[in-house]
């Protein structure tokens, strides 16, 4: 049986984010935040580079902490927590994703 789009939409969802799990992203954040303020990192400067790089379509956005650590001379973990910042505060953003 082939689903139609509308049916897909009806479908019941299962939220399979265990409370663990966002315990694990919550102090993921956290951690980033610190590092970011303990390294005198202001992460929001390099938030419209990487939208650029997004909108490029040049890289996977999975490569784009080692692209800020090769580009901007961060390190691997200054880098991976702006990046980790830059999505966290980009999803409140309508145009995150435009």
């Amino acid at each position: 049986m082939q689903l139609k789009p509308e049916s897909v939409a009806t479908l019941p969802r299962k939220d399979t984010t265990s409370s663990e799990e966002l315990m694990k992203q919550a102090n993921e954040v956290t951690e980033a935040y610190a590092l970011c303020r303990a390294n005198d990192i202001s992460a929001g400067q390099y938030y419209s580079p990487l939208k650029g790089l997004r909108e490029s379509g040049g890289i996977k956005m999975s490569a784009a902490p080692t692209w800020l650590a090769t580009n901007y001379g961060l390190s691997k973990e200054e880098a991976n927590a702006v990046f980790t910042l830059w999505i966290v505060e980009g999803l409140g953003n309508e145009q995150f994703f435009i």
